[in-house]
């Protein structure tokens, strides 16, 4: 069971860096948050009920209900973009953070969707997602792919304790449909069904394949996420605990919904960089004693295809090395391009390759060896 009014127990179980093959970064909050503090104390307006009477009246209670340390602490910014985000800061050893936001989320939204916004970056708070790896220049394919697969993740994580904090399906998608068309009312009524419509169509025309490149989730996708996760919300409001297999269901769902809206593109990339892997992982297995034998070589040629065992069985043969060193260069240079494919790829592709030669009746001391070098080659 999971205890009811956690807000992290209801974590996307892929925002997590070790799930993409990534670790958080050192420290505790970035080194010019201070700088920042004090910015928005010249330049910004802290929300207060003197201030912002109806805001801060819809606003109250939040930080209670979230279980948070300390005072929620507010901004205005002038800003004509609707844009909102969490800066964490460090006092007297103390961690806190204030969110803020442009006037144009003041402006456009009604005071329980900004109390969605306002959820939502305490939730980036609360996940440590400043901790997070950020792309480099120098980041091999691979490390680029994790990364941002890592920060949409993060951005479904946020979504669902925004809803949390607003309590509403209707106040969550709101926000979101306003801000995506940088819109208020009258000027757009933010109809979920439109945005489903938008989805379905999109699945049935293959999807957006550049989602895979974007920090944060397509807006279809994330209506559908919170859509979802609507039943577990209302559990949690009525003091009801939720499952794990309540949220390893949604979190699949969830996943599901990604390749549909994204014409399957991560799989895609996957499984074109692992092509190689499975090949030449197989044979250096194979190999392990020095010789691929006649029922080795059935094997083989079942799970690659006969046309492809007999080419690597020709390649071997004509090596004027032996067989070893070859298949060491195929596999080092298949297994560099494999990092492409996310980790969770990576160890299935392991873990079916120990699975194939044990049901085979091949395991073996050396197959074993072999399979350990593999694994940390591979990942």
């Amino acid at each position: 069971m999971i205890h009811r009014m956690n807000f992290l127990n209801v974590r996307y179980s892929h925002d997590n860096p070790s799930y993409h093959g990534l670790s958080l970064n050192e420290g505790s909050v970035p080194l010019d948050s201070r700088k920042i503090r004090v910015k928005l104390l010249s330049e910004g307006l802290k929300i207060t009920t003197a201030l912002f009477p109806n805001l801060a009246a819809a606003l109250e209670g939040l930080g209670d209900s979230m279980h948070l340390k300390y005072q929620l602490d507010c901004f205005v910014v002038p800003d004509s973009n609707m844009q909102a985000y969490c800066v964490p800061h460090s006092s007297n050893e103390e961690d806190f953070f204030s969110v803020v936001l442009s006037s144009a989320i003041i402006e456009k939204l009604r005071p329980q969707e900004v109390r969605f916004v306002i959820g939502h970056e305490v939730g980036h708070y609360l996940c440590e997602h400043w901790r997070y790896p950020k792309e480099g220049d120098d980041d091999s394919l691979g490390d680029r792919l994790a990364v941002l697969s890592l920060s949409r993740s993060a951005e479904i994580s946020a979504d669902r304790i925004g809803m949390l904090a607003c309590g509403s399906l209707e106040d969550a998608c709101g926000a979101m449909i306003k801000t995506a068309a940088g819109l208020g009312e009258p000027h757009i009524h933010p109809d979920i069904s439109s945005i489903l419509s938008q989805f379905r169509e999109l699945s049935q025309n293959e999807g957006q394949t550049n989602a895979v490149w974007s920090t944060h989730p397509m807006i279809p996708h994330r209506i559908r996420a919170l859509i979802r996760f609507e039943p577990l919300c209302q559990k949690l409001q009525r003091a009801e605990n939720l499952t794990i297999e309540d949220l390893l269901n949604l979190d699949a769902a969830v996943g599901k919904d990604f390749d549909r809206i994204s014409g399957n593109a991560l799989k895609k990339i996957s499984n074109k960089s692992l092509e190689s892997v499975r090949v030449w992982g197989l044979v250096y297995l194979l190999i392990a004693d020095g010789v691929i034998s006649k029922a080795e070589q059935k094997l083989l040629g079942q799970v690659v295809g006969d046309d492809n065992c007999d080419k690597v069985m020709n390649l071997l043969k004509s090596n004027t090395h032996g067989p070893g060193a070859i298949v060491m260069k195929k596999l080092h240079d298949a297994c560099q391009k494999g990092q492409v494919a996310s980790l969770p790829e990576r160890k299935l592709l392991l873990e079916n390759f120990s699975i194939l030669v044990d049901e085979a009746g091949l395991m073996d001391g050396a197959i074993e060896e072999a399979l350990e070098k593999l694994e940390r080659m591979l990942l």
